[in-house]
């Protein structure tokens, strides 16, 4: 659910993220596509909810002071979705999906094959 009056809003639509049982927001928390709202089936809906999401993040980040120690930004943040039990994918990881699923298609002489669990995706990355 997100905030009906929002800070960051993009065409009129809010990214910002709103907890109904303690009747606030989530500081510095945006939600896109099917987090934000139940899709209508259609992908391209999806992508252009997170196209519009970022421009909300981008205008919230905007409002923040300069980051200092930018060197080890992503290394803390492997750490902390490490001390979250989350599963960070990156290019590398996308690569690897991407492969696997190629192969996966030829396997079954289809043109395109794609993953359709999140825990089958994760397995052919390697997690």
């Amino acid at each position: 659910m997100t905030v009906k009056e929002p800070r960051f809003p993009v065409d009129g639509l809010s990214y910002e993220a709103f907890n109904p049982d303690t009747n606030q927001s989530f500081d510095r928390v945006f939600l896109a596509g099917w987090a934000r709202q139940a899709s209508t089936g259609l992908v391209g809906y999806a992508r252009r909810d997170g196209e519009r999401a970022s421009e909300a993040v981008m205008a919230y980040l905007h409002t923040q002071p300069p980051m200092r120690d930018l060197d080890n930004v992503v290394d803390k943040f492997k750490e902390r979705l490490a001390e979250t039990h989350q599963r960070l994918v990156d290019k590398a990881h996308l690569a690897k999906l991407e492969a696997a699923e190629m192969s996966e298609a030829q396997k079954r002489g289809v043109e395109e094959f794609k993953y359709s669990t999140n825990d089958a995706m994760f397995t052919a990355m390697g997690y």
